[in-house]
């Protein structure tokens, strides 16, 4: 399968950690058209993504990302939050974090993909509201939160 032809969609769920979309409907974005890619090496181990604390990031183009980002001009750094040494489900997570690594490399070299992946963003950081009501990105930053840290 070719990678355009990959069904891995990223859904940004922005009812978590803050305000939720006017209509609070989650705002979807399909990174596998969008031409999105690892901003970095991304960790190749567990051991050097538990060294990272889990956090990694990938870039996506502006054009097609949910939330306008007027002061960004080409890419949106979407980076996943550090899982802190003394958080209680630690293991748990990064085992989590590796997964959804593991899956995104695969998507990334060979355009596999088993199912969608749901990505919650969290509002607080690098989010404002509009004098129009509607969210927007401050900078070309934003962050992803793993579903299973977040309540539902």
């Amino acid at each position: 399968m070719k990678l355009a032809e990959a069904s891995l969609r990223l859904l940004c769920l922005l009812a978590v950690c803050g305000t939720a979309a006017a209509d609070g409907a989650p705002v979807t974005v399909d990174i596998t058209s969008q031409g999105w890619h690892f901003a970095a090496s991304a960790p190749s181990t567990q051991q050097a993504l538990e060294a990272d604390w889990g956090q990694f990031e990938i870039r996506l183009p502006v054009k097609g990302f949910p939330l306008p980002a007027p002061n960004c001009r080409d890419e949106i750094r979407l980076r996943w939050v550090a899982i802190p040494p003394k958080q209680a489900d630690r293991a748990a997570a990064l085992q989590r974090r590796w997964e959804l690594l593991q899956r995104l490399k695969t998507l990334r070299e060979h355009g596999d993909s088993a199912a969608p992946e749901t990505v919650r963003l969290d509002t607080v950081h690098y989010v404002q509201r509009a004098s129009n009501g509607q969210l927007q990105l401050k900078y070309c930053n934003a962050f992803a939160v793993d579903n299973a840290a977040v309540a539902p």
